[in-house]
């Protein structure tokens, strides 16, 4: 039987790669985010090469957006038994200077829209007594302090925080319901580009050493939900 596994941000960078991953390997992939135009084109892309996903459009933004696509999920695949928490937005927003909607966002993506769909999908598997997999991607910039990146460190150190105290929470289920969390180097994406708002200052800094893909951490990921299986 297909595993059913909500991966978020899956239109672009590390996402991506994960639902790809995650869609070659036997999973019923659901994935979300706002720019759905990106996710249809993948879901074709997929369906070209013999693999179905579903993209559900969802503003991360939103709890109420959120509870809209655990609704969906309910009535249209059940309970899910795995999640993995890859939307991520960054901005170089200083402290000193930047505007609060840019950390409101950062905070609403990276910390809380990663905790709603954590509480969601726990309490399915508690009402049925199901087995599940959180998987959290992170970032180094969760364990070291920068500079110019308070706010979105700040998102990164909170889901360090968020995993460890939700394997904690979850002791009580004696491993029914695994919480795991990846914290990647750099990686090659679209995130830095937006991040500077410079497609050219992104390609300076991959140019100084050979950054991670996607594929990388996509890989990662499999790694851990296999390997794990083996002790459920």
């Amino acid at each position: 039987m297909k595993k059913n596994a909500l991966v978020t941000g899956g239109s672009s960078g590390i996402g991506r790669a994960i639902v790809i991953r995650l869609a070659k390997e036997g999973y019923r992939v659901i994935t979300c985010g706002r720019q759905i135009d990106k996710l249809i084109d993948l879901k074709e892309e997929l369906k070209s090469q013999g693999y179905e996903i579903s993209p559900i459009e969802t503003d991360l933004r939103s709890e109420e957006s959120i509870n809209q696509l655990f609704l969906k999920i309910r009535k249209e695949f059940g309970s899910l038994d795995v999640l993995v928490n890859a939307a991520a937005v960054g901005y170089k927003a200083p402290l000193s200077s930047s505007s609060s909607d840019l950390w409101n966002e950062m905070l609403s993506v990276n910390v809380i829209a990663l905790s709603i769909c954590s509480r969601e999908m726990i309490k399915d598997l508690n009402d049925k007594k199901l087995k599940g997999h959180i998987v959290n991607i992170s970032s180094l910039s969760g364990h070291r302090i920068g500079s110019e990146a308070g706010i979105y460190e700040a998102t990164k150190f909170s889901v360090t925080v968020i995993s460890e105290s939700l394997r904690r929470e979850l002791l009580p289920t004696k491993g029914r319901i695994k919480v795991s969390q990846i914290s990647p180097g750099l990686t090659k994406s679209s995130f830095h580009k937006n991040y500077y708002n410079s497609g050219k200052k992104a390609d300076s800094i991959y140019s100084q050493f050979q950054p991670l893909e996607g594929s990388n951490i996509a890989d990662a990921v499999f790694y851990i939900l296999s390997h794990l299986t083996r002790y459920n």
